[in-house]
């Protein structure tokens, strides 16, 4: 029941009722209008209680709804915090995805390739000895040649 509502039926009610308050005997004797001093002393006094009682029924609700409020908030938080990691958690997987991904693109690729490596490196070897036999005929071949008419020799070191 809203104070409103309270106090309009209590108005109504006490103005006729008397008043129940320690000095009885003083309002006697004041007559009429003390009665209705006292009368409106007892309502005030009515109405100051049901202040107190709806500031209570407030603060309670006011607790209630902020240890509510506090709650929500720390759920919150902690679904927010979980959502953080599994987000975190599915990039990773990702990222080792895309690099399992490519490293069995690479592999296949090589794999052709390998025989072909192989191969290349006995062929390496064979064509490297061959050159350096060509090249050490032409350089015995090229020392024996006999110099005429003033010709000169440059020899380069890096050849060899």
């Amino acid at each position: 029941m809203s104070p409103s509502r309270v106090r309009s039926g209590l108005a109504a009610n006490l103005v006729n009722t008397p008043s129940i308050l320690s000095f009885n005997g003083d309002v006697l004797k004041m007559g009429k209008i003390g009665e209705n001093k006292a009368s409106d002393a007892h309502f005030l006094r009515l109405l100051h209680n049901r202040l107190l009682q709806w500031r209570f029924v407030n603060a309670r609700a006011d607790a209630a709804m902020s240890s509510q409020k506090s709650n929500a908030e720390k759920s919150l938080c902690g679904a927010w915090i979980t959502t953080s990691k599994l987000r975190e958690s599915v990039r990773a997987k990702r990222t080792e995805l895309q690099l399992l991904k490519q490293k069995l693109k690479l592999i296949s690729i090589l794999k052709g390739q390998m025989m072909l490596l192989d191969e290349w490196d006995v062929v390496d070897h064979d064509y490297c000895s061959s050159l350096s036999a060509a090249t050490e005929a032409l350089m015995a071949s090229t020392l024996r040649l006999p110099v005429v008419a003033g010709a000169r020799v440059i020899f380069f070191l890096g050849i060899l």
